[in-house]
């Protein structure tokens, strides 16, 4: 089937934002008044206490700022580290790792770097800096002389009284050191961060201080194949950024439209509901780099749509539909690779499946309210969706139940495709703890900017069971049994989590194709790279990966699944 058409009213458009999200990772400045993620808040707490132990040592400290690509390292030099220290008015310094690394390589090559490893890899950063900031007048301090081209020593002496002059203390931030992971170089860098901790001179005491940012996987193979890691690792800080939360991303998400606005929002918010923000959670796996460039994705196509209506500077309010074809077969950046945002072939096999021969009137419906579903992944009310699909109340029952026959039928899904829940009674803090699993919760909008969080739970015992597939039919109607009670029997449909697991699909790892459920392939593959960290070399990482199957009782036996 073609793009989704609807009718478009001047109702449905809203004035365009001001700003542009940047969708190749650059830090954005300012994004902090609008948009946080509560989950980095010890992150940060661990970062300023590594920053104030820095400012009363005699000592050179460093840490490594551990993250996946996308998930905020940058940014938390940038739009956190940085600030905090300008307010101190303590110098801070970016650089690029492949920068040193390829100065330090080309001194080596001509035989002008210092045979003292520590002082030849200072020497490199400080010509990194000045490379990088060439056309501002700070950097000015770290272009050397003519006779310090042949002195890495002369040069750093006279670059640090220099800067020491300026701030008592001077930070420089590493980023990408996962880029050196496959450099000849590699080894003289660490061997240089790790003499350059080691050093006692009056020069270098406690004045300057490293921070690293890098990749956890690249981490790990680094501290598992270089000779200079165990004493190096002993002397860093390590600090992990979490990924936040399905509520917290959502958040964001509204967070970042706040920004483009710069605080000015329309009446009507760009979104119908929460549900495009959660296809965006979803699309970008709660990846900060990844949902910026998914929502510029959005609101790029919802502006060419007004375009197209002759209403520049406009853009469509962005509903499910909008999402299906902005997303559809669109490459997102998630984690070093590329994954889609939606999966087209999935899309076009459900579209199949649904599609009724000799009746294009029900199929148009089941299609449009199944991409609905789709790209506003969130619960509908029976009431809405009658409304805004133009059919009466039971017409959407007959096409629910038609959908889940047909994909039953085709056995593309091991449960059904749009689930059937009602509106709990309590949220989910009053709801009793042991049957709090049960219950599914989302951060809901009724099209504003006002976000508050709804709580539902299954209709009946095949729900349940497709929400959580482990339970069999007798515990699932034992647990009807408890929760039904909580029901207000207001109807209310939501796409079925498994689809939403292929079709915002995530990319591919270690081969790992018999792990059926994507995310938990995923999440597996992570942690059996954090299992890494605790050995002693990369050779240990398919029994690590296989520890953490073992302990989750997966059996590792191809299974072809239904999708």
């Amino acid at each position: 089937m073609s793009k989704i058409k609807n009718e478009i009213d001047d109702e449905n458009f809203v004035r365009a934002p001001t700003k542009t999200l940047p969708v190749t990772g650059v830090p954005i400045a300012g994004i902090r008044k609008y948009a946080e993620l509560p989950c980095r808040g010890q992150t940060e707490r661990d970062i300023l206490t590594f920053i104030n132990s820095c400012l009363s040592a005699e000592k050179i400290y460093g840490c490594v700022i551990r993250a996946w690509w996308g998930e905020g390292k940058t940014d938390a030099y940038e739009n956190f580290i940085k600030p905090y220290l300008e307010e101190k008015k303590i110098l801070s310094y970016d650089v690029i790792a492949t920068t040193v690394a390829r100065i330090l390589e080309k001194r080596q090559k001509e035989k002008l770097s210092d045979p003292v490893v520590w002082i030849a890899f200072l020497a490199s950063l400080f010509d990194a800096v000045w490379e990088e900031r060439k056309l501002k007048e700070e950097a000015d301090t770290f272009k050397r002389t003519e006779e310090e081209v042949k002195s890495d020593l002369e040069f750093i002496k006279r670059v640090i009284t220099q800067i020491t002059k300026k701030s008592r203390k001077v930070f420089f931030f590493v980023d990408e050191l996962e880029q050196l992971e496959r450099l000849p170089i590699r080894e003289d860098i660490l061997l240089g961060i790790r003499g350059l901790f080691d050093q006692k001179q009056e020069i270098l005491r406690g004045n300057i201080h490293l921070i690293l940012a890098c990749t956890p996987d690249a981490f790990n193979r680094i501290l598992g194949s270089s000779s200079q890691m165990g004493g190096l690792l002993e002397r860093l800080t390590l600090i992990d950024l979490p990924r936040p939360s399905k509520d917290e991303a959502v958040r964001f998400v509204y967070g970042l439209i706040n920004y483009a606005y710069e605080g000015n929002l329309t009446a009507n918010h760009p979104f119908v509901n929460s549900g495009p923000a959660y296809a965006i959670v979803y699309a970008g796996h709660r990846s900060p780099r990844s949902m910026i460039k998914a929502l510029q994705q959005l609101i790029e196509f919802a502006k060419r749509q007004a375009y197209d209506e002759g209403k520049e500077g406009y853009m469509k309010r962005i509903d499910g539909w909008d999402v299906i074809n902005a997303f559809k077969n669109y490459n997102l950046p998630i984690f070093g690779t590329q994954a889609l945002a939606l999966d087209g072939e999935i899309l076009d096999k459900i579209t199949r499946v649904l599609t009724i021969r000799g009746d294009e009137r029900k199929t148009n419906l089941l299609i449009k309210l199944t991409y609905l579903l789709i790209g506003e992944p969130i619960p509908h009310s029976l009431i809405e969706l009658s409304q805004r699909l133009g059919v009466s109340e039971s017409k959407i029952k007959e096409c629910v139940g038609i959908a889940n026959n047909k994909t039953e039928e085709a056995k593309i899904l091991n449960g059904l495709l749009i689930l059937h829940l009602t509106e709990s009674s309590k949220n989910i803090e009053e709801i009793e703890e042991d049957l709090k699993n049960y219950f599914v919760s989302f951060v809901l909008s009724n099209g504003s900017s006002s976000l508050q969080i709804g709580t539902f739970l299954p209709s009946r015992d095949r729900v349940l069971m497709s929400i959580w597939p482990d339970l069999d039919l007798s515990s699932s109607q034992r647990i009807m049994r408890k929760i039904l009670s909580y029901s207000t029997e207001k109807d209310y449909y939501l796409i079925s989590p498994e689809l939403i697991e292929h079709i915002y699909p995530n990319p591919e790892f270690l081969e790992l194709d018999f792990i059926k459920d994507k995310n938990l392939r995923l999440e597996l593959w992570k942690k059996a790279y954090e299992l890494i960290s605790e050995k002693s070399a990369l050779s240990f990482c398919e029994e690590s990966l296989l520890e953490v199957l073992k302990n989750r009782n997966i059996t590792v036996e191809k299974n072809e699944g239904p999708i």
